[in-house]
């Protein structure tokens, strides 16, 4: 049962081994359209002289709270946690501050381990030994994807980035830049700094490079980062690329590289299941050149286990307008 309002009630007698007590999950001011939510725990007075005074007369006596959280979010006290009188826990839908408005995750509810009853409260014995169980539940959102394990998008909201030279077809696969001389091995897609990236299929993380400062002008990568660099030495390519996450495919061939990432929450050898967050949009590498058309995911296709780059639009749910570089069928 989800506690939206109402009481919590433990029964038993002020001064007995069963204390009476109550508290109450409440909808409080912390709640957003983020999804904070206060849960308050208040005592009501009991006993002669005012004040909480259970579980034993005259003895204050806090409770151990268990909370279990399931989906994208977090609470703001530990996992295991003594509550006292008047303690005030926030959950928060992750993240608290996504930079690019899309929403990730939404908070559900409280549901406390009990017996359940239709005016949402319950009657649970307590004594000084006693732990209670709180469950926290978030829905969490994930970018368009077919569903079985089929294709799936890395961006919540897809749309390509073209370039200043080529426009749309720019930030497209194949030999579509300076005048379809020019070879572009992905597919650029518009997102703003911090926009979180997830895996588009169950696999391995093979490759993790975060060694490109976010927010460095490109102008200053072979100063610092060139051959003779002052903090680290990359080839052009590498330079070009900035940070990257690279992930085989577990069920096929194939395998995606994920350019330009500002932070990655991913190591080496992990193993991420579709729609995993994997790391962040960002402008590392040549996606900080002044010329560069904004911010944005770099993602690529490799087959026969990184031998052929491909295209990567065929692998993503979404379908992309050629002219606009938006998608053409947006999931409900």
């Amino acid at each position: 049962m989800v506690l939206d309002t109402g009481d919590i009630r433990h029964s038993g007698q002020a001064g007995s081994e069963e204390g009476l007590h109550k508290q109450r999950c409440l909808r409080g001011g912390g709640f957003s359209t983020l999804g904070d939510l206060l849960f308050g725990l208040q005592w009501p007075e009991t006993g002669g002289g005012g004040g909480y005074t259970g579980p034993y007369e005259g003895e204050e006596g806090p409770i151990l709270v268990r909370f279990e959280i399931s989906g994208r979010g977090s609470i703001s006290v530990p996992e295991e946690f003594t509550v006292w009188p008047f303690t005030t826990i926030t959950a928060t839908a992750y993240p608290a501050r996504e930079k690019s408005g899309v929403k990730l995750s939404e908070f559900i509810g409280w549901r406390c381990n009990g017996k359940a009853t239709t005016d949402e409260t319950f009657v649970h014995r307590v004594n000084l030994e006693h732990s209670v169980n709180v469950y926290v539940t978030f829905h969490d959102y994930y970018p368009c994807r077919e569903e079985g394990g089929g294709k799936a998008d890395p961006l919540m909201r897809m749309e390509i980035l073209g370039t200043a030279g080529s426009g749309i077809e720019g930030g497209t696969f194949g030999k579509t830049r300076e005048n379809r001389t020019q070879q572009h091995n992905g597919l650029d897609l518009k997102a703003d700094i911090g926009t979180p990236i997830f895996s588009i299929c169950d696999g391995r993380v093979t490759k993790v490079r975060d060694a490109f400062e976010q927010g460095v002008p490109f102008d200053d990568y072979e100063k610092l980062y060139g051959e003779n660099g002052t903090l680290g030495r990359f080839q052009r390519g590498e330079r070009n690329a900035g940070n990257v996450i690279h992930v085989q495919d577990m069920n096929s061939d194939m395998a995606y590289r994920y350019l330009h990432v500002a932070a990655s929450y991913v190591e080496v050898g992990d193993i991420v299941k579709r729609g995993d967050i994997i790391g962040v949009v960002g402008t590392t590498g040549n996606a900080s050149d002044p010329g560069s058309a904004g911010s944005h995911l770099h993602i690529e296709a490799w087959k026969d286990y990184n031998s052929t780059v491909v295209d990567p639009e065929p692998y993503l749910y979404s379908r992309l307008d050629s002219v606009t570089g938006k998608s053409l069928n947006p999931c409900k």
